[in-house]
């Protein structure tokens, strides 16, 4: 064969087997997946991977034998559409709209179509408030709890640490799902990860606890059966069911939306579950 011969036919083998690796389609891989819409969990474990084109699109698919799969395709930058099947693999493809990326996740605040690498430390559950402990009033504003002991005694104790998952509903919330950058959720982690405050504590049987602030706090009764004349501005409060006191403060915690009430019940509802008023 002559050199002319030889290198047409070494450039049609080539040609060849580019159009055969364009064709073949990309290759599943395991990793760590959420799937969520409206609070509904449907894929919250290691599931399939399957990227789809250059652009960034892929879909993930639950290894379960529940043939459920979401599908994102990417139309611009951190942008694409989504769609889904349901359980069963249903006859057709429902759409989910449009999403945005932030990092390892596509959202609009409803909808979570996320994949991660089987390193990376997420919590891939239901998102229930039990396995968390919140820092503040916003959304996603939580820890993850790494250890309790001594729950409902003199001695309760609540060791947290950040969560990624969190991070990710505070970000996306905090934006309406339409302006957050790529990296946001995990530079909103990292910020929490610089928080020393990483334990709460309680005296059930005194009902004083101290939170995530730093702050102790002790619970005096419902607020009607309180006198109020001794703590700060006359114990002025509008709200509140149940009298708690600032003990550094010498302050009654009102019940507003920037008061941390809430959050300061969820401290000594965790640690002390069956001494915690009920009708907070």
């Amino acid at each position: 064969m002559n050199w002319i011969a030889m290198r047409h036919t070494l450039s049609l083998l080539l040609l060849l087997t580019a159009v055969h690796a364009f064709a073949t389609p990309a290759k599943a891989r395991q990793a760590k997946c959420l799937f969520e819409i409206d609070g509904a969990h449907y894929i919250g474990s290691p599931c399939e991977f399957t990227p789809i084109d250059k652009k960034g699109s892929f879909r993930i698919a639950n290894t379960s034998g529940s043939g459920i799969e979401a599908e994102v395709k990417v139309t611009a930058p951190h942008e694409g559409i989504a769609s889904w099947t349901g359980p069963h693999k249903t006859p057709r493809d429902w759409p989910l709209g449009k999403l945005r990326q932030a990092a390892g996740c596509w959202s609009d605040r409803t909808t979570y179509v996320c994949a991660w690498s089987l390193d990376q430390d997420i919590y891939l559950g239901p998102r229930d408030k039990k396995l968390f402990v919140a820092y503040g009033e916003r959304d996603g504003m939580d820890d993850e709890i790494e250890s309790a002991v001594g729950l409902d005694t003199s001695h309760a104790v609540i060791h947290t640490k950040p969560s990624r998952r969190a991070a990710l509903y505070y970000t996306i919330g905090q934006t309406m799902g339409e302006s957050y950058s790529q990296t946001a959720a995990e530079e909103a982690y990292q910020e929490r990860a610089q928080s020393r405050n990483r334990t709460i504590t309680a005296d059930c049987q005194a009902k004083e606890w101290t939170g995530l602030n730093g702050l102790r706090y002790r619970l005096l009764g419902r607020i009607e059966t309180v006198d109020r004349s001794q703590f700060v501005d006359s114990g002025d409060v509008a709200y509140a069911k149940w009298a708690v006191l600032d003990v550094k403060n010498n302050r009654l915690v009102d019940d507003c939306g920037a008061c941390s009430y809430a959050e300061i019940h969820d401290w000594f509802k965790k640690l002390c579950p069956s001494i915690a008023p009920r009708d907070w």
